[in-house]
């Protein structure tokens, strides 16, 4: 009879692992076709709002008629939008659950409780929440101070023009004074596009993790002034958007800690794919610390804290290494979906491809 049972429970939670990964694939070709609908729907307004807006530059007493259609076109589609981004959202933070469902089974055969759910969701609108306010600070700098050092540019080089136009000419002093002006002004205009990046990085969206580690790693060379050691495979498995975010905002947080604190001369970041997981790794040779000593209510604690707050909303594993004058390693393990998931994602999505790189930079 016992063993008769124990091929029973056997039989079970085999099929408890297939349900699970079934329906984890079901969700995540759901949420797909939702992202698409929201791109899709995305496009369509951008497109009407710049029809509207030639009609109202263009044709300022004329076009009511197409004018009301494409308003109500607007609103419409602008009802669509918020439907279909709700529903994308959700079906990611179900997604998330899923994979964590699956893993947790697999790794220890429980499933999470109703108290892991909640903290999981908390955790989830939390991150949404500071995504949200990074965008909003992204759309106000750009429209603002962007806005104001641009226009200042253009008023110096006027101004240069003008001057130079008169009997007199314009003094040598004086071009001089202006084109130190102007590159002062180019220059905080550099940084404020490279900190409107960091807040919001579309690229991401648009050309995938590699091609953003890349260009974000282009960025931060003109930061830090020591070699980085960059080993990237030429493509990624699938991953969802959640797990970009996540996997880029941990590097960009590690990097950022190593910039401020680390006075480091060496910084290494690693990206290596297994038939199950991801491992992601940033090494520096800095001062580095003790990880247990640093409180959640400092600066750099509230940063880790972060980082791990990431990870384990997408069922990574982070893991911090550090010791006073051994610098320190970051390692986070990514685990990727169930064989089936993977190749129907890899069927339905061209990955991004790049030639495999292995540098040292000065």
């Amino acid at each position: 009879m016992s063993e008769h049972a124990a091929k029973r429970l056997d039989e079970i939670d085999r099929k408890i692992k297939d349900a699970i990964s079934s329906f984890e694939t079901q969700i995540g070709e759901l949420r797909q076709h939702a992202a698409a609908l929201l791109e899709e729907i995305e496009r369509e307004r951008t497109r009407v709002q710049t029809r509207i807006e030639e009609l109202l530059i263009d044709q300022p007493e004329g076009g009511e008629d197409e004018l009301q259609r494409l308003r109500t076109t607007e609103d419409r589609l602008t009802e669509n939008l918020t439907r279909a981004s709700t529903v994308s959202r959700q079906l990611s933070d179900f997604l998330q659950l899923l994979s964590i469902t699956r893993q947790q089974w697999g790794e220890a055969g429980s499933l999470p409780g109703l108290e892991a759910a909640q903290r999981l969701t908390v955790r989830q609108a939390m991150i949404r929440a500071q995504e949200d306010e990074r965008r909003r600070l992204a759309r106000e700098i750009h429209d603002g101070p962007a806005q104001v050092l641009a226009n200042a540019i253009l008023s110096v080089q006027f101004a240069a023009r003008v001057l130079a136009r008169t009997p007199q000419g314009i003094p040598d002093s004086l071009r001089e004074e202006l084109e130190r002006i102007e590159q002062v002004l180019r220059d905080g205009l550099s940084e404020t596009r490279r900190f409107i990046v960091d807040l919001q990085p579309t690229m991401l969206k648009e050309q995938g993790l590699l091609v953003t580690l890349r260009s974000y790693i282009e960025s931060y060379r003109r930061l830090f002034p020591g070699q980085i050691e960059l080993d990237l495979p030429d493509s990624l498995p699938p991953l969802t958007p959640e797990q970009e975010l996540a996997i880029f905002r941990i590097i960009q947080e590690a990097l950022h800690n190593v910039q401020r604190h680390a006075r480091a001369r060496r910084i290494g970041l690693r990206i290596s794919v297994g038939p199950a997981e991801m491992v992601i790794m940033v090494e520096d040779d800095g001062q580095g610390f003790r990880p247990s000593a640093v409180a959640s209510t400092s600066a750099g604690g509230f940063g880790l804290h972060g980082m791990r707050e990431r990870a384990e909303v997408i069922g990574a594993q982070l893991t911090i290494r550090s010791e006073p004058g051994q610098g320190t390693t970051i390692t986070l393990v990514v685990p990727l979906g169930s064989a089936r998931e993977k190749s129907q994602a890899a069927a339905r999505e061209l990955p991004h491809a790049e030639h495999a790189e292995k540098e040292r930079v000065g």
